[in-house]
């Protein structure tokens, strides 16, 4: 997998750029570990041990992207919505996203000629949210796992190939009064906020580790990954803010910035 830790949680500005030249594909057992690592510095902002190449900025006529204006009442009103449909790392995805922000996609990856992921910026060019094919996602005991509070639970607008059923979670963990843990985890502030599509239509986690906060689903490709003969990938589109407390971040999940985000996610379809 492509190192995609430039998509970190914090939103930045993001500045069009020459592609890499493209990386030799890693040894199995090496890929294995990488991608969980890379993983965790893409919704974190750790910096991650591979590599990292730049993002670009991709036209029309450079990728299988295409923008198409919709017209869709959202919840503060008329919002105006383009749409996205692209490969990446052989999973064919698409979703809608407001007029005015913009995709940039990733350098291509280890999937010959794809890029594995993307973010998306809004008007300014900071970073809402990031889009991720993943051929493996490892597991490993995680240092901590902490209550979450449940902020939302929304259902996603169409069924995935492989998990069918998924929605868009947003949970807050509070690690106010412990510094340490904090900086163990990569935060910037005492409360985090997660919005992510999750598979299935169960119950949002009480509790999570706060490395990572967020969720993934699963499709289908028919493609076997550089990996092996695994077809299905693992896809997370999600986000991550942190804020100085728990009232500040439920009065975010009230603003017109989180209802977009939350229509862009449920949108999501693979």
């Amino acid at each position: 997998m492509n190192p995609l830790a430039l998509f970190s949680e914090t939103p930045r500005r993001t500045k069009p750029r020459t592609v890499a030249a493209a990386k030799p594909a890693l040894p199995a057992k090496v890929a294995l570990v990488t991608t969980f690592a890379m993983f965790v510095a893409l919704l974190t902002g750790c910096t991650a041990t591979a590599s990292q190449s730049d993002s670009i900025e991709v036209s029309a006529s450079e990728s299988t992207q295409s923008e198409q204006k919709v017209d869709t009442a959202g919840a503060d009103g008329h919002m105006q919505l383009k749409s996205y449909s692209g490969t990446l790392n052989s999973a064919k995805i698409s979703f809608e996203y407001p007029d005015l922000w913009s995709v940039v996609e990733g350098p291509e990856g280890l999937q010959p000629g794809q890029p594995d992921g993307l973010e998306v910026n809004n008007h300014a060019g900071d970073r809402m949210a990031t889009l991720v094919v993943l051929n493996v996602v490892g597991f490993r005991q995680p240092p901590d796992i902490l209550p979450v509070q449940i902020l939302a639970v929304i259902p996603g607008h169409e069924l995935l190939s492989k998990t069918k059923d998924f929605t868009v979670q947003t949970l807050a963990m509070d690690l106010s009064g412990r510094p340490q843990a904090q900086a163990r985890n990569g935060w910037t502030n005492n409360v985090r906020v997660g919005v992510s599509i999750s598979a299935g239509t169960a119950n949002a986690p009480e509790e999570m580790q706060p490395e990572l906060l967020t969720s993934t689903v699963t499709v289908e490709t028919g493609v076997p990954s550089y990996l092996g003969s695994e077809t299905s990938r693992q896809v997370s589109f999600a986000t991550l803010r942190d804020f100085d407390s728990m009232e500040a971040a439920k009065g975010y999940t009230k603003g017109s910035e989180f209802t977009a985000l939350q229509k862009m996610l449920a949108s999501f379809s693979g």
